[in-house]
């Protein structure tokens, strides 16, 4: 795996060539798909070399402190120092843009590179993904993005300014052994800071982009008050295989997972990692970031939100099921409900079920589920359990619920009856609840809610 031999490679660009003149990391893997590159020791560093090949498409080359054996790689040895060999290999011109170039030189300075296979970061913050040993990116960095004081600010425009980075800390958390990269914005006296984290040894396949700061309140619900990662939408070849999958619609629209893949079974996905109910994703011309959503005005001190970046070669089903089990590893959650749910067949009636608002012909949806009940039992089918959604209850007219009770014409002699019959257990569904809601003391109700301008939210159990 790529990203399990992260690089920290200080690099100078003289003309069209890379030359290296410090190394501090174990293991680093040249953006030169194929080229053998053995600088030999670095001088007053103790350090030596050897260069290890790991597939065709990407040379790897390791450092190790002499008589230290690293701590990963294929088929290391012990080595002992040598002399100085440095080769050149041709940088290609697709990985420095004139921004970057530019950049560097206002700084005083040379392109700063971390480089593993997957993602190339440079002083300005810029950075690009593509999945493992692929050698292209198919995804470039946009600005880093802040709203302040009522207005969209970013570094693009020079409104949002990089103060400093650090490329140095490393530790452990719950995925595992990590490092990272740190950018630092400052505007107006405000701070934001992004962070991009990399466990190259317990999780190589992932990147979490780390956002913090303090915000306002967006034009719009639907844009974003920070962006960090942000990409550029760019136009894809007319005979590239590449695609897209991302959830839509109101519900799951705003912060839905975004997957690429291609037919040969690369893939990478992005979602919100926490703050799940703050996060969104926002397409702003031809920028995609992900941030915290519009309609938050202001932020505590210290509130921090993590997207989550997958990459892999085996398809989108692995990469959900890798995706997955991050998240859980994060959380502290285990596979046990995975195995759980294999284990209790159901009858769904959920959006995209034959009986989603959908009866058999000239029958009610109680004499429908009976006849599915019987049916199972003539085929031998072991359901554990049926699921009834949203059709089987009051709505007002924005589909939220006033009564979570049987209407009339969906059971006519209630659920009590229709769960005797079935003798299975019922999963009901329950959409949100309506400002008019029968339950809330506002209402006549008995019990405490929060009404808003549609819709409401009971404040106890």
């Amino acid at each position: 795996m790529t990203l399990s031999a992260f690089t920290r490679l200080r690099s100078e660009v003289t003309g069209n060539t890379l030359r290296h003149f410090q190394q501090s990391t174990v293991v680093s893997i040249l953006p030169v798909p194929g080229y053998k590159w053995c600088p030999g020791q670095t001088p007053g560093a103790g350090l030596c070399t050897r260069p290890v090949h790991v597939r065709s498409l990407l040379t790897v080359h390791v450092a190790t402190v002499c008589g230290i054996l690293p701590l990963h790689g294929n088929n290391l040895q012990k080595c002992s120092p040598s002399k100085t060999t440095t080769k050149t290999p041709q940088l290609r011109s697709d990985l420095i843009t004139d921004r970057q170039a530019r950049f560097a030189h206002e700084q005083g300075k040379s392109p700063d590179w971390l480089y593993d296979g997957r993602t190339l970061v440079v002083t300005d913050g810029n950075y690009s993904v593509g999945p493992d040993g692929y050698g292209e990116y198919w995804l470039n960095s946009g600005p880093f993005i802040l709203r302040h004081n009522g207005h969209t600010l970013d570094t693009d425009s020079g409104g949002l300014h990089l103060r400093n980075y650090t490329t140095a800390s490393s530790g452990i958390d719950k995925l595992g052994r990590w490092q990272d990269t740190v950018f630092r914005m400052e505007t107006q006296g405000v701070l934001m800071e992004a962070r991009m984290i990399t466990y190259p040894l317990d999780n190589p396949d992932i990147v979490v982009f780390q956002q913090g700061l303090k915000g306002c309140k967006a034009a719009s619900v639907n844009m974003t008050i920070s962006g960090f990662p942000t990409f550029r939408m760019e136009q894809i070849p007319v005979n590239s295989s590449l695609g897209y999958l991302m959830f839509n619609g109101y519900m799951m629209g705003d912060r839905s997972p975004l997957v690429l893949y291609d037919t040969q079974g690369g893939v990478i996905l992005i979602s919100p990692m926490d703050q799940l109910m703050a996060a969104s994703v926002w397409l702003d011309g031809d920028v995609l970031a992900w941030g915290i959503m519009g309609g938050v005005d202001n932020l505590p001190p210290g509130f921090q939100f993590q997207t989550l970046l997958y990459t892999g070669t085996s398809g989108v089903g692995q990469a959900f099921k890798e995706w997955g089990r991050v998240l859980r590893q994060w959380y502290g959650k285990t596979s046990d409900v995975v195995k759980y749910h294999q284990e209790q067949d159901i009858t769904l009636t959920h959006l995209g079920a034959y009986y989603y608002y959908h009866t058999e012909t000239d029958k009610d949806y109680a004499a429908t589920l009976n006849d599915v009940r019987q049916d199972a039992k003539t085929r031998s089918l072991p359901y554990r359990y049926m699921q009834i959604d949203s059709w089987w209850y009051p709505k007002d007219s924005l589909g939220a619920v006033t009564t979570w009770d049987a209407m009339d014409d969906i059971f006519p002699h209630g659920l009590k009856a229709l769960h005797s019959d079935l003798q299975l257990p019922i999963a009901a569904h329950n959409r949100y609840w309506s400002k008019n809601t029968t339950y809330a003391k506002q209402n006549g109700g008995q019990f405490d809610f929060f009404i808003g301008q549609n819709l409401s939210l009971p404040t106890s159990q």
